[in-house]
């Protein structure tokens, strides 16, 4: 008798069963599951599962940005049984696209192998935009640095204020920017960034001239060789705020000692960023800036993504691009 395999969320008691199963291909502890796919009392997994042998055939993770009603999602961990002839990934992602009623669903760090399947699936795709600023340190550990390039940035009226606790959030308009997408709200950034036990975030207030609170910026430092950069991992806001953020984001890194500060994203227009002194890494740029910390791997890195609307903003703080590598592998 051929066995059916039925696609549904997956319950909460089959946590280990699918860490279990995903281990084949990533071996990560209980706590990575526990952080970024349980929430709201659900386990976020999409699974495929034999209705006679009890046997899971494939399995995708989503990671929520947002509570409440029109919920976005990201994917992640997307794998089949290589064994099974029967069984496509496609039914997931059908299942997730389609029936979940989910506003939105994206991902970032999408193999390049796997992206004609979205795209057959109606999901756009591209690269990543990769922006940086070199620091002002005499010595590149990190970094190789093949020329000490910088842009001038506008004089601009932003700066930026460390939040040290979560309940700060409660004074920022979040409402104010119902319409992105990804949405993100206090449940996000605080779970995210602020409940986060493994990497540690810094996670400011960008004020205007007049001191009022118009976005929220998160950076993670990284400390490696003996020196220091930092990443900008996510953004909720204005896009326009980061223009006048250069002479802030200079004095940032001219007190840590930052080697390089840069920025993936994708949806934030490059004049804004430029305007603020990022240039943008090409193909024709010899600069390695690293993305990869733990350990550091001095190689560039194109980051692809994928996305089933339109206007889409994503960083690497986003699906699980800056997750903690040795922090949640399995021991």
């Amino acid at each position: 008798m051929e066995e059916k395999v039925v696609v549904r969320q997956a319950y909460l008691n089959e946590l280990e069963e699918i860490r279990e199963f995903i281990s084949q291909e990533w071996k990560l502890s209980v706590k990575y599951y526990q952080q970024f796919h349980v929430a709201f009392d659900k386990l976020w997994f999409v699974i495929g599962k034999g209705e006679i042998s009890d046997e899971i055939y494939g399995a995708c993770g989503i990671i929520i940005t947002n509570e409440g009603k029109g919920k976005d999602a990201q994917l992640v961990l997307l794998y089949g049984n290589k064994s099974s002839n029967d069984f496509s990934s496609i039914s997931l992602l059908k299942y997730i696209s389609e029936d979940m009623g989910f506003r939105s669903v994206s991902s970032c760090g999408v193999r390049k192998n796997v992206i004609p399947l979205y795209k057959w699936l109606g999901y756009s795709s591209g690269k990543m935009n990769h922006y940086y600023k070199i620091g002002y340190v005499s010595d590149f550990k990190i970094a190789d640095i093949d020329e000490v390039k910088r842009s001038e940035y506008k004089k601009g009226h932003n700066s930026l204020e460390l939040i040290t606790e979560a309940i700060e959030l409660e004074n920022f308009d979040f409402k104010r920017y119902e319409e992105n997408v990804p949405r993100k709200d206090m449940w996000c950034v605080k779970h995210r960034y602020f409940d986060e036990s493994k990497h540690n975030y810094n996670v400011y207030k960008v004020l205007d001239e007049e001191k009022k609170w118009n976005s929220i910026i998160v950076m993670r430092e990284v400390e490696a060789l003996g020196s220091k950069s930092c990443k900008i991992v996510d953004f909720i806001g204005e896009d326009k705020d980061i223009s006048e953020l250069g002479e802030a984001f200079d004095i940032l890194m001219k007190s840590k000692g930052y080697e390089f500060l840069d920025f993936y994203n994708i949806g934030i227009d490059g004049e804004y960023l430029t305007a603020a002194g990022f240039l943008l890494h090409d193909k024709d740029d010899k600069n390695v800036i690293p993305h990869f910390s733990e350990p550091v791997l001095k190689e560039n890195k194109d980051i692809f993504y994928i996305s089933n609307t339109d206007g889409m903003h994503l960083y690497v703080g986003d699906a699980d691009q800056d997750r903690s590598v040795y922090g949640y592998m399995e021991k």
